[in-house]
């Protein structure tokens, strides 16, 4: 007997409009963290800005470190799907750290208001009185996301075995937002495209054997 395909019910009116509030909440937050920080904004801002009560702010986050987190993911989700992406075509398990470094530069260059709310969202973060940890927990998924690559080249011998991934990897998240930070404070002292390029460059010469 042939197994029939369940067929997902569509969602109901109600779900539809949570997420609807939803990304209107996120929207309004990302647009005030932009202009004045995550500090300095209130629950009750944003959900004036997204034309809904502060109550339903609380409803859908809980707290506005919830809210916070909601938003660099959704900055983020885009950013990851292009440096991490799972079709991708690559002769080398290197070439996937190709990748990601042009995808990087393409998402600075091509919007740049995003990646400047990001290292505003960073700032903020460097307070201790704020409690705050999403870009801590980003670091760590970027770890664990480029350490099969890094395997990979290892048993490929493409890799210097004497070089240990979590170093090598913070230096690279490292300087890919240092080119990025520089370009976005001074962009006409800053040949962006070059910068990048000279990181590859300077990987495949300390990296590669």
């Amino acid at each position: 007997m042939q197994a029939t395909a369940t067929v997902a019910a569509p969602p109901t009116k109600r779900a539809q409009q949570a997420i609807e509030t939803r990304r209107r909440l996120i929207a309004a937050a990302s647009r005030l963290f932009a202009a004045h920080g995550y500090n300095a904004t209130s629950v009750a801002a944003i959900g004036e800005a997204a034309d809904v009560s502060r109550g339903l702010v609380n409803f859908h986050f809980r707290t506005k470190e919830k809210l916070l987190h909601a938003v660099i993911e959704e900055l983020v989700s885009e950013l990851e799907s292009h440096m991490f992406p799972t079709d991708a075509k690559a002769d080398s398990p290197i070439e996937l750290l190709w990748i990601l470094i042009e995808a990087h530069r393409r998402f600075v260059t091509e919007q740049p208001q995003r990646a400047r709310l990001l290292f505003r969202l960073q700032a903020e973060e460097l307070n201790p009185t704020l409690g705050l940890d999403a870009f801590a927990k980003l670091h760590e998924r970027w770890l664990e996301r480029t350490k099969p690559w890094w395997d990979a080249a290892l048993a490929a011998g493409e890799l210097d075995p004497t070089l240990e991934h979590n170093a090598v990897a913070t230096v690279v998240i490292g300087a890919l937002r240092g080119i990025a930070l520089e370009w976005l404070l001074a962009p006409d002292a800053v040949q962006v495209d070059r910068a990048y390029a000279q990181l590859r460059l300077t990987l495949e010469r300390s990296l590669l054997v």
